[in-house]
């Protein structure tokens, strides 16, 4: 059996849920914690672990309307589950990322720019694809998508955004500025 020491939890910020576990057979009962979002779907934030507390971020985790922390126990034959009382979490936005170009380089103007970049949609748990990512250089549209190749940038100073869209038509937008070059004579 597995009973989770406090019902509720707030909606933010780091919240430690601690329980207690008992079990027939001799060893040490393993644990895994989850949060359970309105749809039912679960996302695990630890597995396996041999302890009877542990601290969960509540800031990192997907928006919902009656999401709950499941606590499962198991001693390697029976399994019990308890689980919090529901909690709102406002909708996140996406996470984005942009590998390429890296902030303040310099980018020899006689070479194709390559845009390379991420987006992570924190309502479903997937990566962003596709249209999904929208590369602006300047402020002016250049491509879509994970990888992107600019033929020649006239030098300069320059600014590339990455916005991304989730699946709840939220943005979110990494800038990074970067210099194009001549190429140095030799």
């Amino acid at each position: 059996s597995v009973t989770i020491r406090q019902v509720q939890v707030e909606p933010a910020g780091v919240q430690t849920i601690e329980w207690e576990a008992t079990a027939e057979a001799p060893s040490e009962p393993i644990a895994s914690v989850f949060v359970e979002l309105d749809d039912g779907r679960r996302y695990p934030v630890v597995n396996h672990v041999r302890t009877s507390q542990v601290k969960v971020d509540m800031d990192g985790l997907p928006g919902c309307e009656q999401g709950r922390i499941v606590v499962r126990v198991s001693d390697g034959v029976w399994t019990a589950e308890d689980r919090t009382g529901p909690f709102a979490l406002p909708r996140k936005p996406p996470l984005v990322w942009v590998g390429r170009p890296r902030p303040g380089a310099g980018i020899r103007s006689d070479q194709p720019l390559q845009l390379e970049g991420q987006g992570w949609d924190l309502q479903v748990q997937r990566p962003l694809l596709g249209k999904a990512l929208q590369w602006f250089l300047d402020g002016r549209t250049v491509g879509t998508g994970r990888l992107c190749l600019i033929d020649r940038v006239v030098t300069g100073s320059h600014s590339v955004i990455l916005r991304a869209t989730d699946s709840h038509e939220q943005h979110s937008y990494r800038e990074v500025k970067f210099t194009s070059v001549l190429p140095t004579s030799k």
